[in-house]
């Protein structure tokens, strides 16, 4: 008795929290949850009898064989909406020879006895092996390169395919993310980059903007799987207000073109693929993946947060309860949305990130190493060090835009000189990051302030860095220079001037608490020194995202058995989330010898 009026009391105390987070937050919603969701009950993939971990549907309220009635999806979603998910990320793609998985009436009327909302994960991939190859042959899931075209025949497509799912769906029920806009995951990684055309990479983003407007409530957002691609990038930079990267796994990368998504894996084996298919088997068990992604939840401030999955059981990251996890998954899930919504966890400082117009490459600045780099700083680094940052580039820059951030990186290259005034005035209001590699040709004013410049020597070979940290490739981007006085350097490298003998050069360089970088790359040890000295603390290690096929996992060689620990360890702002002392994570996956233990969850 005792305990359910402890229960009771906790309860209520807990809803009079949340009503209070939504009044003083009506300004600024919170961050909805979406959580991916199969409807392949019916499809000969779905045999439950062979599941490497068996469901648990009793936890939820479902006995016997049902897997169609307006009962059966109710259970699942009430389940759902009471470990605080907001929406339903609906997987939506072709089939061979039946309907596209649009969501059946029954599924409708239970989304709404449910109170979610449901946008379309809209998955390329099956969709575009299904157009290609028609019947039951199996292809890789990435098996279609060059499949999304910067055409009208390719945008058409999408409208009809999304405007299919859009049908079936009732406008209330369309899923906005924390700006309002109607949500649209896509899956898809076959950029076509053959014929870089920015002129067509235009047209085909206004032409699909257009197109799926007219059928959602509101104007769409594309949460797109990031691709190392020129086009994909045009889109992100171009028009970043209906096209933003997502990340579907967390060994995958996030390109830094804003902050509008955070992904949560709880764990990944895909045991049940390489049963099936003879694959590589992975294993991301490591906590460090958990704690990271909770912080990023808060910190980055993001407009939603995309949950892979429901119920994915060959990949084993779903928080359905089975037999081995119970429900372990899914009250991790709820004790960190509750934390998400309600908690008191600060923000990084709002940060705006300027960049060159990266379609230049293919115009005015041809084969230019510096935009190659400035690729490279978005698609990896930047999402460790700057999570939290809006990019925009040099030409939509204004005072009034400057004077809502708190921290200024300024990545350009081709300076802009109006641009470099306003940040020298705002140096003593704002913290400010200066890369100017070619300041020393360019007479730049904003590097000035920091140093009194000599030659840029082009070098094109690794240097020595000061300190023992490392080497450096140095082009042409390092300035001989003499810092001002009341700077303070923080890395240096050493140049070579004749024979043997080598100059100290600056590297790093403080003024207060701005900073001057006196290279453009993205070695690890000049942008963790730079980081560090911006953010006033030492930074971290991260294992979160992929760096092209580097990860932290465990990787399993589906013909020889082999076992390999794959390791991907980055400097970091990142922080962490502990998980709730009620939560028992280690347990040993299946078919794995015990020596792997550490490893599998980052023990050591």
């Amino acid at each position: 008795m005792r305990q359910s009026y402890i229960f009771f009391w906790r309860e209520i105390i807990f809803s009079v929290f949340i009503l209070l987070a939504t009044f003083s937050c009506r300004a600024q919603p919170a961050t909805p949850v979406f959580l991916h969701f199969f409807d392949w009950f019916h499809t000969t993939e779905w045999q439950e009898d062979k599941f490497v971990d068996p469901l648990d549907w009793q936890a939820i309220g479902l006995r016997g064989e049902d897997r169609s009635s307006e009962d059966f999806y109710f259970k699942q979603f009430q389940y759902i909406k009471s470990l605080g998910i907001d929406a339903i990320a609906w997987e939506y793609h072709l089939q061979s020879g039946a309907p596209a998985t649009y969501p059946a009436p029954e599924a409708i009327r239970a989304l709404e006895r449910s109170q979610l909302k449901i946008a379309p994960f809209y998955d390329w991939g099956i969709s575009a092996k299904v157009r290609n190859q028609p019947g039951e042959q199996r292809l890789p899931t990435l098996s279609n390169p060059g499949s999304i075209r910067p055409d009208s025949a390719t945008a058409n497509l999408i409208i009809a395919e999304l405007g299919t799912f859009f049908q079936k769906v009732p406008r209330h029920l369309q899923a906005r993310d924390k700006k309002g806009r109607t949500v649209i995951f896509v899956f898809g990684y076959g950029f076509d980059d053959s014929d870089p055309d920015p002129v067509a990479w235009q047209t085909f983003g206004e032409a699909l903007r257009k197109g799926v407007a007219e059928f959602s409530e509101v104007s769409p957002m594309f949460y797109w799987t990031a691709k190392n691609s020129i086009f994909q990038e045009h889109l992100f930079l171009h028009h970043r207000e209906n096209f933003t990267p997502f990340q579907f796994v967390l060994d995958t990368p996030q390109s830094q073109f804003g902050h509008e998504s955070v992904t949560w894996n709880f764990g990944f084996d895909n045991l049940g693929i390489q049963k099936r298919d003879a694959m590589q088997r992975v294993i991301r068990l490591d906590l460090r993946y958990i704690k990271e992604m909770g912080w990023m939840s808060k910190a980055t401030d993001p407009s939603l947060v995309f949950v892979y999955s429901w119920n994915e059981p060959f990949e084993g990251s779903m928080l359905l309860p089975t037999q081995q996890w119970g429900d372990t998954k899914a009250q991790l899930a709820k004790a960190y949305i509750r934390r998400m919504k309600i908690g008191r966890d600060p923000l990084l400082p709002k940060t705006l990130l300027i960049v060159d117009d990266l379609d230049e490459y293919w115009k005015s600045r041809k084969n230019d190493w510096h935009l190659v780099m400035l690729r490279e700083l978005l698609l990896y680094p930047m999402r460790r060090f700057v999570p939290q940052a809006d990019v925009r580039m040099s030409a939509e820059v204004t005072p009034e835009l400057l004077d809502q951030y708190s921290y200024v990186i300024d990545l350009t290259t081709s300076k802009v000189t109006q641009v470099s005034s306003w940040l020298i005035e705002r140096m003593n209001s704002h913290r400010i990051m200066i890369f100017d590699p070619l300041a020393s040709s360019t007479g730049s004013t904003i590097t000035a302030g920091f140093a009194k410049l000599g030659k840029s020597p082009t070098i094109n070979r690794e240097v020595l860095l000061g300190k023992g940290k490392g080497k450096l490739f140095v082009r042409d981007d390092v300035n001989r220079a003499r810092v001002c006085q009341e700077c303070q350097v923080k890395l240096t490298v050493d140049l070579p001037v004749s024979g043997k003998v080598t100059a100290t050069v600056p590297l790093v360089v403080t003024k207060g608490d701005d900073v001057w970088v006196n290279a453009y790359t993205n070695n690890q040890e000049v942008l963790a020194s730079a980081f560090a000295s911006l953010y006033g603390r030492p930074l971290g290690v991260s294992i979160l995202y992929g760096e092209a096929y580097a990860s932290q996992r465990l990787e399993i060689d589906g013909k020889t058995g082999q076992v390999t620990h794959n390791r991907l360890n980055r400097y970091s702002i990142n922080d962490h989330w502990d998980i709730p002392a009620n939560i028992d994570w280690h347990r040993m996956p299946a078919e794995v010898s015990p020596e792997h233990y550490n490893f599998i969850f980052g023990v050591n």
